[in-house]
């Protein structure tokens, strides 16, 4: 039997569908319903605080994995560097695995989250891929640094204060991969920047 929650959520999750149908046939097939702004539409009504904040950090967290999925995705496609694309296939593979396991643990505490990439990773994505095949590398170590200097800050925003204990524990498990990931993009811009390594063939250079 429903509860009157879980019926007002199925009933704005039908409503978001209606809305995603009209959107889809109404604007030449292209879709533009939010996964992100679906997810937070259904997390409501907001009656707990510290839910909201668990609620809040697991819709983000989500969307910085697949803004890493789908920018890691496009660097393996478009980079001629043999590193770049190591990093990106790294990058993409771990954040995978870290959406895999989030979307496991946002069932479990009934919170919805994106399902997939919102439309700021999508503009993101768009943005990165406008760049010429000259600068692509370099755009995308320069993205990479300030999307997980931003996600670590935002990790541990959430862990330093009061939240579920189950969720807290599972993003202090993915903190130390953000760093790792940063501490890699950083080598890498550094190693794109400096006129040493513009000398350099590709066979000399550092390797992460």
């Amino acid at each position: 039997m429903l509860t009157c929650q879980s019926f007002k959520k199925s009933s704005l999750l039908s409503a978001f569908l209606l809305v995603a149908l009209f959107s889809f046939t109404s604007c030449g097939g292209k879709h533009e319903v939010d996964s992100k702004e679906v997810a937070t539409a259904l997390n409501e009504p907001k009656s707990d605080a510290t839910k909201e904040r668990d609620e809040k950090f697991l819709v983000r967290a989500a969307e910085i994995n697949f803004e890493e999925i789908m920018l890691g995705k496009l660097a393996q496609q478009r980079t001629a560097s043999d590193d770049i694309k190591a990093m990106a296939k790294v990058f993409e593979e771990t954040h995978r695995t870290a959406n895999s396991e989030l979307r496991a643990m946002a069932m479990a505490k009934k919170i919805a989250v994106p399902t997939a990439a919102t439309k700021s990773v999508m503009e993101e994505y768009d943005q990165l891929n406008l760049t010429d095949t000259k600068d692509f590398d370099r755009e995308y170590c320069s993205l990479a640094v300030k999307n997980h200097q931003e996600a670590i800050s935002f990790f541990e925003n959430y862990t330093g204060g009061n939240c579920d204990e189950d969720i807290k524990i599972w993003a202090l498990g993915v903190l130390p991969d953000i760093r790792i990931h940063l501490q890699k993009a950083l080598e890498m811009e550094m190693q794109m920047t400096s006129p040493v390594s513009e000398l350099l063939p590709e066979s000399k250079r550092v390797r992460l």
